[in-house]
């Protein structure tokens, strides 16, 4: 072991004389160089020893050097670039390098950089600099942050601060102290209430540290159901009398008692002050349903995101997670009739058991979840199905057909070249390989509701408008055979017309066909409008506080190519509610694997170095900024729309920074607020300040 440092002593002493004549040898070229920090040749030389003698000590890196490297594509087509690297070196070692190299200006991962201002150059994770002409600059000024944003509006009291607006409220008397012996009780056995006064006592009811009279809520339940569906009614009244010394919640439902528990921990505020000794509070939503729509199937989403989405999204009275769970780059959840949709996803997806965990979390918060397959288009994710599959799998009763293609692919895509949209082939594989992992997927979710999608199939290749239409009324038939309603997109009806008016089809309405119009036409039908509604665009929070029941019905005729409803008297359906969508498209578009884009001319993902999971920590802030707080507006609409009241109207505001701060303090511990009131989020960035990666 002597021998060896001995040796690699030698060779540092070699290294740090050839650099130093190096290094003599580029001034008398180059002229003078401005150092960073000037100082005696000696001393320079000397510290570089040291620095290297203390690297060369390290068993990790007995045998490293750093040399310069030429690399045309790196530099942009310029040739040489004046970098140095070390391999496999921390960055303390590096700092030490650097520190000790007069002509070093900065460092990034293994690399060690003369020239730090000039163009930058992107190849994988790696940052390559072009070396500039002329003398080394000086050391770039820092950027000027982005001004700070403009303070919150004060907190609103009383009734205005219920978010979302009740539907009756009314208060006397002046403020009073809850008790800090306030405790709630119930002769309710349901499991969800006992689970909701758990959390509500916890700590989401703020106590005042004062003496209060307030000490006992107590809640009764009128249905004890523990069922969650379309049908769930969320009702409640609450009631504080007796001068504030009683308090009351009669409930509909368990769910309506939990709602009564987030009315109540929002009035008592952060400081546990009532702002009435007499309440009344009754309130109902005005829609079913009141959902999110995650997209992850472009982007994989941990679940412990998932979790706190969902209580987040119960603050704010939303009862449906809308889970897009298969897209362009994979199919997230595991399936055990195919296998090799998740096999080489790992981390990535979602065991079953995983779906089932929190398809239960989502129930004990009243949040429904509804799953989607999209088909025939956006079908990319099931592209392991279009291989060749074992023979066990190719012989399953989920894909009989000839003999000769059962140990072939089980999918058939319109273009195999680029495999996007399903192709109905004439053998039917394909429709029923989808039928069955269709019921596999409906009998993980306990909802009513099952979405197949059916939005923007391009009719090329093998395939036609016509083909789709037939494909899609079969796999809408699927869904009804395994006991569910099913939903789908627009074009369902406005292109392909499989989906026909009626109580047994939900029609989800987004770009060129609103709810109102869908409702007219027969349907039941939810409003994802994209220009209100899509969040993963940093659209301002205003464009949100949107009227889904009584827009003017609108369609596009131009592109109405629906085989029209059967009856010429169709009684109208209604319009069930609305979604907030994010989409993974920032995170990931249209690239297989999203780590490079399959489209000619298309833009790459705005922050598509998020996608895979080494990036989880960012991609969770990321999402969170966008999501919070601009989908409680949304939330809004959805329980309660007041045309007499403005997004812009200083009240207004005043409450959603209210109630942006009530959801950002319950989380101050985890992930705080999301993106702060007065300042733009995007996926890349966060009031301006981009994410590190």
């Amino acid at each position: 072991e002597i021998e060896s440092i001995l040796s690699r002593l030698v060779a540092i002493v070699v290294h740090a004389v050839s650099n130093r004549k190096v290094m003599m040898s580029m001034r008398a070229r180059v002229g003078p160089q401005p150092l960073r920090r000037p100082q005696p040749l000696r001393r320079a030389s000397l510290r570089t020893l040291f620095s290297c003698l203390l690297f060369a000590l390290s068993p990790a890196h007995a045998a490293q050097t750093y040399t310069p490297i030429a690399n045309t594509d790196a530099c942009g087509g310029s040739g040489s670039c004046n970098i140095v690297r070390h391999l496999n070196a921390t960055t303390t070692e590096l700092d030490a390098l650097c520190t000790a190299d007069p002509a070093c200006k900065c460092h990034n991962q293994r690399w060690l950089k003369r020239d730090c201002s000039a163009t930058t150059f992107s190849r994988g994770t790696t940052l390559w600099y072009k070396d500039g002409a002329g003398p080394i600059p000086p050391r770039p000024p820092p950027p000027t942050p982005p001004p700070p944003p403009s303070p919150p509006p004060p907190p609103v009291t009383g009734c205005a601060s219920i978010w979302p607006s009740p539907l009756e409220c009314s208060g006397a008397g002046g403020a009073m102290n809850v008790s800090a012996q306030f405790r709630i009780t119930t002769a309710s056995t349901s499991p969800t209430v006992t689970g909701a006064i758990m959390r509500y006592s916890d700590g989401w009811i703020a106590r005042s540290s004062a003496s209060g009279k307030l000490a006992l809520l107590t809640i009764t339940v009128a249905n004890e159901s523990e069922d969650l569906n379309a049908r769930t009614n969320y009702s409640y009244t609450l009631v504080v009398g007796g001068n504030g010394t009683v308090a009351t919640a009669v409930c509909a439902s368990p769910y309506g008692a939990a709602y009564a528990l987030e009315t109540f921990a929002q009035l008592a505020g952060h400081d546990g002050l009532l702002p009435y000794t007499e309440l009344r509070v009754v309130d109902s939503p005005a829609f079913t349903h009141r959902g999110l729509l995650l997209d992850v199937g472009r982007r994989f989403y941990p679940l412990p995101l998932l979790h706190d989405i969902i209580d987040a999204m119960s603050f704010s009275k939303m009862n449906v997670l809308h889970l897009h769970f298969a897209d362009f780059p994979a199919f997230r959840i595991q399936s055990l009739l195919f296998p090799s949709l998740t096999a080489k996803l790992g981390a990535q997806s979602y065991t079953q058991v995983d779906v089932r965990q929190l398809v239960e979390f989502a129930r004990e918060r009243g949040v429904r979840v509804v799953g989607e397959v999209d088909v025939p288009g956006h079908a990319s994710g099931m592209r392991p199905l279009a291989t060749p599959q074992p023979s066990s799998l190719a012989s399953s009763s989920a894909a009989t057909s000839t003999a000769g293609e059962r140990s072939t692919s089980l999918l058939k895509y319109c273009n195999e070249s680029r495999a996007k949209t399903i192709y109905d082939d004439p053998t039917s594989q394909s429709v029923q390989v989808i039928t069955a992992l269709i019921g596999e997927m409906a009998g993980l979710f306990t909802d009513d509701l099952f979405h197949v999608g059916g939005d923007e199939t391009i009719a090329v290749g093998l395939c036609s408008t016509a083909s789709f239409g037939t494909f899609e009324e079969r796999v809408i038939a699927a869904v009804r055979s395994n006991g569910k309603t099913p939903m789908g997109w627009e074009e369902m009806f406005t292109d392909t017309g499989a989906a026909q008016p009626g109580k047994n089809f939900v029609l989800a309405t987004w770009s060129k066909f609103n709810a109102p119009a869908a409702a007219a036409k027969g349907f039941d039908a939810v409003e994802c409008a994209q220009g209100h509604f899509y969040i993963q665009e940093p659209i301002d929070y205003t464009r949100l506080w949107y009227d889904i029941g009584s827009a003017a019905p609108m369609i596009d005729g131009t592109s109405n190519r629906n085989r029209d409803h059967k009856a010429s008297n169709v009684t109208p359906g209604a319009v069930i509610g609305g979604e907030v969508s994010m989409w993974g498209n920032p995170w990931c578009f249209a690239g297989i694997n999203c780590t490079r884009n399959d489209t000619p001319n298309q833009k790459p993902a705005e922050a598509g170095w998020m996608y895979d999971g080494g990036h989880d920590a960012q991609f969770e802030a990321s999402v969170w900024a966008m999501l919070l707080p601009r989908s409680v507006v949304g939330a809004h609409s959805f329980w309660r729309f007041n045309s007499s009241v403005g997004a812009s109207d200083a009240l207004f505001q005043a409450r959603y920074a209210t109630h942006a701060a009530r959801v950002g303090q319950r989380f101050e511990s985890t992930r705080g607020a999301g993106c702060p009131i007065n300042c733009t989020c995007s996926a890349a960035d966060r009031c301006g300040i981009p994410y590190p990666h």
